[in-house]
């Protein structure tokens, strides 16, 4: 099983370069992303990232790459159609984010 969220980078409990592979993954700071499966083979395809941990995927990416990564990986706004409030809820999650700041999006194996 997968799960994907967005994560903070800054998050005192993380390192991307010396993690320990020990839980080593960003503080959850959103909504989970529906049919997290998917996100993880996606996330390979569109950005480069890094395993930071055992079962553990981070990319560094804008609210500008969000967006258009969700509305990718959702077809929105067709998706949003027949979706339920999770992929609503998500949206306007990202909505608030901060335009200039970096965020971590993570996918990772539920342990």
């Amino acid at each position: 099983m997968v799960t994907a969220y967005i994560g903070d980078l800054s998050d005192p409990k993380f390192s991307w370069d010396n993690g320990d592979w020990n839980g080593n993954r960003p503080k959850k700071i959103s909504p989970e992303f529906p049919d997290s499966g998917i996100v993880l083979d996606k996330i390979w395809k569109k950005f480069k990232g890094k395993q930071v941990d055992w079962g553990t995927y981070v990319v560094k990416v804008n609210k500008e790459q969000i967006t258009q990564f969700v509305s990718e990986i959702y077809e929105l706004p067709y998706y949003l159609s027949f979706m339920n409030e999770a992929i609503k809820e998500l949206i306007d999650f990202i909505a608030n984010l901060e335009n200039d700041k970096i965020y971590a999006l993570v996918a990772c194996e539920i342990y």
